[in-house]
């Protein structure tokens, strides 16, 4: 990327950070859910439940939410470079 600001560059950013930000959210809840497993001694299953559990808020998650959030994050990657463009 250049060092001039593009507003083209701060949607396709704009849309990158929101799917890192919701695929980082089904990871944490993932985890967090699964340390359960981990508290009661089972590795194993902890393992299993953290995969199953990142999968499917991801994919599902990602199926209804993902339209939305990747909008609102082209939306204000462009406008915050098209004001770093205009200042």
């Amino acid at each position: 990327m250049s060092d001039e600001p593009d507003p083209r560059y701060g949607a396709v950013a704009g849309v990158v950070t929101a799917i890192g930000s919701l695929f980082m959210f089904a990871v944490l809840i993932g985890f967090m859910f699964s340390l359960s497993q981990v508290s009661a001694g089972g590795l194993a299953g902890a393992l299993s439940e953290f995969v199953f559990l990142t999968a499917l808020i991801a994919v599902f998650g990602g199926i209804i939410t993902l339209p939305v959030i990747a909008t609102i994050g082209a939306i204000v990657g462009y406008g915050y470079e098209w004001y770093l463009a205009r200042r």
